[in-house]
């Protein structure tokens, strides 16, 4: 398996360009080359069910973020949040990976205030991961 971050190549004489233009644009966002390998190792038809699995699923995950902290119930908002580890990991969504698992420890030591805080910028992170994602998958997938 090709290292993942590596330069996509796409085997037409643009490939690269548009590949450069979605890794600055997406960088530390969505890892391009785990998507372009599952594309590469699964069907397309699967690979697009599960980046339409994840929209829905993070639409339900901001929601339940967002009550946890209007509640100011860190042990719920670490529970929500622990759900994106499996769900966007699986797809290459690093940056909201990494928040999410800061917010979830955070909560989980005793730092309820600071997790909530944290917590305010998941759901703009999930947007621009969703966009990123799409914009990779497009690539990616032909």
């Amino acid at each position: 398996m090709a290292q993942h971050g590596a330069r996509l190549a796409f085997g037409d004489p643009d490939a690269g360009a548009r590949t450069e233009c979605v890794r600055s644009e997406q960088e530390g966002l969505v890892d391009a080359m785990m998507v372009k390998e599952l594309y590469e190792f699964l069907p397309r038809d699967v690979v697009d069910g599960m980046v339409e699995r994840l929209h829905i699923t993070l639409a339900e995950i901001v929601r339940e973020t967002s009550a946890a902290v209007d509640a100011g119930d860190a042990l719920a908002l670490a529970l929500a949040v622990h759900r994106v580890n499996g769900t966007a990991g699986n797809l290459g969504a690093t940056a909201l990976t990494t928040l999410a698992k800061s917010i979830d420890h955070t909560a989980r030591t005793g730092c309820a205030a600071d997790a909530l805080a944290r917590a305010a910028e998941f759901p703009a992170l999930v947007q621009q991961t969703l966009a990123a994602l799409d914009v990779v998958r497009d690539v990616s997938g032909h």
